[in-house]
């Protein structure tokens, strides 16, 4: 289940920030708090909630994500380094392709750094961030939401194969 959270325009009376949840078959829920606050029952949505509710329902729908990435060793200086392509939807009418360049960083920096391009390009609706300022992992937010997840690092790379 999605969820969005928008400003209501209600008639007049102050703005109400409102959670809307986007079940499975698009439908939208307003969280019983915000019902209860508004006064007559009446909701009157301004046209930034509007383009709100029109961007969270036309949203693309995913169901896989694949991470490919390679990496090199610089053994002169003792650093790593990747790069990565990430999948959404492969082989489906909505693919979509994003490229991480040529980075330094080891172990699972590729997966922290495709997720928080994945976020910046706002495909990973419901993320969860913590009051600590961790957030949930990709795997986790997959294993939620029902998205296959597939991450494959190649080792031992020659530095132009990264650049490519």
């Amino acid at each position: 289940m999605q969820t969005k959270v928008i400003k209501i325009d209600n008639a007049g009376y102050s703005p109400i920030e409102a959670t809307l949840y986007l079940d499975n078959n698009g439908y939208f829920l307003l969280s019983s708090a915000v019902r209860l606050s508004i006064p007559g029952g009446k909701i009157l949505l301004s046209f930034n909630a509007i383009k709100e509710l029109y961007h969270l329902t036309n949203s693309t729908k995913i169901s896989s994500i694949s991470i490919l990435a390679k990496e090199w060793f610089d053994k002169i200086n003792g650093n790593s380094y990747f790069s990565a392509e990430i999948i959404v939807n492969k082989d489906r009418p909505d693919e979509k392709i994003f490229s991480l360049p040529y980075q330094g960083g080891y172990g699972d920096a590729y997966l922290h750094e495709a997720t928080t391009k994945l976020r910046n390009e706002h495909m990973l609706p419901g993320f969860i961030e913590y009051a600590n300022g961790l957030n949930e992992t990709l795997k986790v937010y997959c294993e939620r939401n029902g998205i296959s997840l597939l991450w494959y690092k190649q080792i031992g790379c020659k530095k132009r194969d990264l650049k490519k």
